[in-house]
């Protein structure tokens, strides 16, 4: 996928992922919020997050962000409840383009009462262009 593509992608997510993630016509967002990897960094400073990888297994072992707990997509619904019990704001992570799986990730824990849910932008593959660190295995 080119640059320009993806571009097109992130600008409609960036219009669908409100929508989706705003419940009862409030200010308040009911799910989360796009965020930028320096975002993640400076929030992962100060802040408890569960971080969860979306991705498959190899992937994860590859590299995956320090902390981050792999949740594969076809997990996440049967993982809400644990995930509610933390209460713990949750950033999701994936590889997609658009962030597909991560926005299907944060839609299945809303749907299942989790609160405040961040969605990365860029996922992994930003993370790693900026040179943040990654653990392996």
């Amino acid at each position: 996928m080119n640059r320009k593509t993806i571009s097109v992608l992130f600008i409609l997510l960036s219009i669908a992922l409100p929508a989706a993630l705003y419940a009862g016509g409030g200010n308040e967002p009911a799910t989360g919020v796009l965020i930028s990897t320096r975002e993640l960094a400076d929030m992962l400073k100060r802040e408890e997050f569960v971080i969860l990888d979306i991705r498959d297994l190899a992937s994860y072992e590859q590299g995956h962000i320090p902390g981050a707990i792999l949740l594969p997509l076809y997990n996440v619904e049967a993982a809400a409840a644990e995930i509610r019990g933390l209460g713990r704001k949750v950033v999701t992570y994936c590889r997609c383009p658009a962030e597909e799986a991560s926005l299907a990730a944060a839609l299945m824990l809303r749907e299942q009462g989790v609160g405040s849910i961040h969605i990365l932008v860029g996922g992994y593959d930003d993370w790693v262009e900026e040179g943040r660190p990654v653990v392996t295995g």
